[in-house]
């Protein structure tokens, strides 16, 4: 689903691209806040460069001028079309990947101890807070795996939420079938 989303984030950007509007030179992420709502108002009618170049965020780094002038183009109802129903089906496979995101986590939840963290094992997770991906799964991975395993898997450099959740679905709970940590990385 994750491909079909990306899929349709790259019809959206040649649509807009076929009308010479320049969204991604304006902004990093076209499907952030700032993009939809670019895309939102073009679609509603709105053309003018300088408005749709004030619905972005004040932390984007270009200026209003360079995004305005990378929002002009030509406003072509098959491509508006195209541009429409990329969004749909965009939106769409992000919704279906939030339900998919709440049945994992309904489904992990059941193999979890009902055991309550501790205070400490609270500080123990707050403590190694890791940003969190843009695909990453929207449920709290760490405090799931900390209950699962009994350690802060994300303490370790290089794990990352797709690890811990590979683990969990392909490992079980012993790891400690594996003699050393050596044999265990391997």
């Amino acid at each position: 689903m994750i491909e079909q989303s990306a899929r349709y984030i790259r019809k959206m950007q040649s649509s807009l691209r076929l009308m010479n509007i320049r969204l991604d030179i304006a902004i990093r992420d076209m499907v952030g806040k700032s993009g939809l709502n670019i895309i939102e108002a073009i679609l509603a009618g709105q053309r003018d460069p300088e408005y749709l170049a004030s619905l972005v965020d004040i932390r984007v780094k270009k200026t209003h001028q360079e995004i305005a002038d990378s929002l002009k183009g030509w406003w072509r109802e098959e491509l508006l079309y195209d541009l429409r129903s990329s969004l749909d089906f965009y939106k769409f496979y992000k919704n279906a990947l939030a339900k998919c995101d709440k049945a994992i986590e309904r489904q992990l939840t059941t193999c979890v101890p009902k055991a309550s963290l501790s205070q400490s094992d609270v500080k123990v997770l707050k403590a190694n807070i890791k940003k969190r991906p843009k695909n990453a799964p929207v449920f709290d991975v760490s405090r799931i795996a900390y209950q699962y395993f009994h350690t802060n898997l994300f303490a370790i450099s290089g794990i990352s939420h797709t690890t811990v959740l590979c683990l969990i679905s392909n490992m079980g709970r012993d790891l400690c079938k594996f003699p050393t940590a050596k044999s265990f990385a391997s």
